[in-house]
């Protein structure tokens, strides 16, 4: 048998618990210290395991508001090449889960979407302002395109 420094093994009493210099070990649990730490250690993970999935979830939602973003503006575009006269339209208020209305109806918007308002109107002196805002409910960033006369701005809003 091995020599353990803690032990010795070759004692000549017998002790069920092992001996240190031939005095008998009554208890082989965890110290109170030993279980402090590990509880300490498990704690601090646990914390910054929430702050993260937190962080994650968040990102999440931006990109579901993201992705519907530019699913609606190629809708948009779409509606725009595909019909000789485009329609005027102005839309506002908009909850997902939902199809979007005629004459957009080939986009949609996800769970907790928010399409604040969705516009193509003509301007005075020619041309047209195509605008619409978007924002998941839980999402950090508001994503608006604002195009006139055909220049197009995208922009992200804390």
């Amino acid at each position: 048998m091995m020599q353990n420094s803690a032990y010795n093994y070759n004692c000549k009493n017998s002790h069920s618990g092992g001996c240190i210099n031939c005095k008998e070990v009554t208890s082989r649990g965890f110290t109170l210290v030993e279980v402090l730490v590990v509880v300490s250690i498990i704690g601090i993970l646990s914390a910054l395991s929430i702050v993260n999935w937190s962080e994650f979830r968040s990102r999440a939602y931006d990109k579901v508001a993201l992705s519907d973003y530019t699913h609606i503006k190629q809708a948009v575009y779409a509606l725009i090449n595909d019909s000789e006269r485009s329609p005027y339209y102005f839309m506002y208020g908009l909850k997902g889960p939902r199809k979007l209305p005629e004459p957009l109806s080939n986009g949609a918007l996800s769970e907790g979407v928010y399409l604040s308002y969705i516009l193509r109107i003509p301007v005075l002196g020619g041309g047209e302002l195509i605008a619409f805002d978007i924002k998941h409910k839980n999402g950090k960033y508001r994503y608006k395109y604002i195009e006139r006369n055909g220049q197009g701005n995208d922009q992200v809003i804390p």
